[in-house]
């Protein structure tokens, strides 16, 4: 109990804290509107459903190739260099709008093309994601500024928001259109950028600026990890979101929205995670002594045993939280929820390690953990999904993490000598 008081003193800790009071209530307002919806449409629809979502998530990944990763580290280490900052910043904008053009003008080309591949027939479902994606990236972008920016409040805010908004448009839509589905899509990606734009109102401070692509000096620096930062970002998602999209591929919309639903029941619990993430990459990043990370790390040990805590905690409890949160229909999802929040505790020791290269001159850990991580687990799943079904693409991950796991801690061991 005292290490755990003892984190929470520090200002990482309470800054950790306060995010993930924010992240919880956020997931919470999500978590109401997917049981809500999880029980109005069915496995079926809810499946048809999340499929589109995750597409607009790999979708995203065309227009931020990295930049989520490349901001809390820029902004972070130029925190006292404000010209920098607005010229990366400007050259994030740059990219990213040329990129957003690009992806709705190649979507909207080969639209019959992908949903033949995707064995997913839902034309306006996959159109709808693409657009959704230049709204999540804007969305994005704002909430990557604040935290990178150690502006913890508005980066709750912008989220707790975008989560009312979805469970409001969804509450209005299945009272007055049951359940449509382009309506329900439509509004959950819509609903990020209704956050974005409000946030962007009533901020005081310039966020945005005149797009320009970086050149000289400044670009050699934000090149040199831009790269990695890419190959990881996408790996990232792409290990999130085309499982599913493999589930639907091979098993059809029914087991792709049982995996579905046990997905969001295990990303509830991992907004810890994420909120940990998020504090820890931005403040670590202004890390420039050897001995400050060294205590870091040493004081993070004491995220081994919360996690172990949660998993003992949680895991008893998989049958209840889908029967109380989807319902009975989802009850075979059981067994690939418990693979996937084994899969999120482990992942809670690894965030400390993966915070380090924030601080230090090593861009392609990120890369390199990135594609062990989508190697291991498609090559796993598309081996054993025949055989063992959606529960082997949830093992998979768990392979993945404890892969990454060890990679991190001999490369972390061998950077701090």
């Amino acid at each position: 109990m005292k290490p755990l008081i003892k984190l929470f003193q520090s200002t990482a800790g309470r800054q950790s804290l306060m995010t993930t009071v924010a992240n919880f209530l956020a997931a919470g307002l999500m978590a109401v509107a997917m049981i809500i919806l999880g029980r109005r449409m069915g496995p079926v629809d809810f499946g048809t459903f999340s499929v589109g979502v995750s597409l607009m998530l790999i979708f995203h990944q065309v227009i931020n190739v990295g930049f989520s990763q490349l901001i809390p580290r820029f902004v972070g280490n130029w925190y006292q260099e404000p010209q920098k900052q607005k010229a990366f910043l400007a050259h994030v904008l740059f990219w990213q709008g040329l990129l957003a053009l690009i992806l709705l003008i190649v979507v909207g080309l080969f639209l019959p093309n992908l949903a033949k591949i995707l064995n997913y027939p839902h034309s306006t479902m996959i159109l709808l994601s693409a657009l959704g994606a230049v709204f999540f990236a804007f969305y994005s972008y704002l909430f990557n500024l604040f935290i990178a920016k150690q502006e913890f409040a508005k980066a709750g805010l912008i989220n707790i928001l975008q989560a009312t908004f979805k469970l409001l448009a969804f509450l209005a839509i299945i009272f007055a259109w049951q359940s449509n589905l382009l309506a329900i899509s439509s509004s959950y990606y819509l609903a990020l950028l209704l956050a974005g734009l409000v946030l962007w109102a009533v901020s005081k401070e310039q966020l945005f600026f005149k797009p320009k692509a970086l050149t000289g000096k400044l670009a050699k620096q934000v090149n040199r990890f831009w790269l990695h930062s890419a190959i990881a970002a996408i790996s990232l998602v792409l290990i999130d979101n085309l499982d599913l999209v493999l589930v639907q591929q091979s098993l059809g919309e029914h087991a792709a929205g049982l995996y579905s639903g046990a997905m969001k029941v295990a990303m509830f619990l991992s907004i810890i995670g994420a909120s940990l993430e998020s504090v820890l990459n931005s403040r670590v990043a202004r890390y420039k002594d050897k001995a400050v990370l060294k205590q870091f790390l040493k004081k993070s040990q004491i995220l081994i045993i919360l996690s172990l805590v949660l998993l003992l905690a949680v895991l008893p409890l998989s049958k209840y939280l889908i029967i109380f949160t989807l319902g009975a229909d989802y009850l075979a999802a059981d067994s690939i929820l418990r693979l996937l929040l084994v899969n999120v505790f482990l992942l809670i020791p690894v965030l400390p390690l993966t915070a380090v290269f924030y601080a230090i001159d090593r861009p392609g850990y990120f890369s390199t953990t990135g594609l062990m991580r989508i190697v291991i687990i498609f090559a796993l799943s598309i081996w054993l999904l025949p055989k063992f079904g959606a529960e082997a693409v949830a093992a998979s991950r768990i392979v993945a993490t404890l892969a990454v796991l060890f990679y991190s801690l001999v490369v972390v061991r061998k950077e701090m000598k």
